[in-house]
């Protein structure tokens, strides 16, 4: 009998990694920083997309496959990594004085933009549809948030059910 050795090599996902680890980052400290400290969270937020970025451009050149399969790294994977990135560094960039103006919870806002941009970025790398569809959900239920994050405004909470509501169709067909 051969015992097969699966093939893990994280420096494929290090990007988002480091997305994921500056979302808790940016969770907790909302959680432990007083209300009026809490306007540096969007810098930090944006800080963490620009080191995945960099991480992006670093990583070694062809194909490479990881996870038994799951998770393949290649230019097509690189290339919608950094559009998912740059997307999300202009969003947070854009709202950092919106958030500040609307007076919204810095923290968990960002932390959703991180938790969706690592959603896309799985999407963008899987190789396998289980994998895809885990990006899938992940960015859908962070955008789920977003979308009714405004509980006090009645359009926002319209958006956020309707979201749902065909957001879950769609999963049910794909499933």
């Amino acid at each position: 009998m051969e015992i097969m050795i699966p093939t893990i090599n994280l420096a494929s996902i290090y990007p988002e990694i480091v997305v994921t680890i500056f979302a808790i980052i940016v969770l907790m400290l909302h959680v432990f920083t007083k209300v009026h400290d809490r306007d540096h969270l969007g810098y930090i937020s944006f800080i963490g997309v620009a080191y995945a970025t960099f991480l992006v451009f670093t990583q070694e050149g062809g194909t490479e496959y990881s996870f038994n399969g799951l998770w393949i790294l290649d230019n097509y994977s690189r290339f919608f990594r950094l559009i998912f990135l740059l997307g999300t560094g202009l969003t947070i960039l854009i709202s950092v004085k919106y958030v500040k103006d609307e007076g919204i919870n810095h923290g968990e806002y960002y932390s959703l933009i991180l938790f969706a941009t690592v959603g896309m970025m799985i999407m963008g790398g899987g190789a396998d549809l289980i994998t895809i569809f885990l990006g899938i959900e992940l960015m859908s239920i962070s955008l789920y948030v977003l979308a009714g994050y405004t509980r006090n405004r009645l359009i926002s909470n319209e958006s956020s059910l309707k979201y749902f509501l065909l957001g879950s169709f769609a999963t049910g067909f794909l499933l």
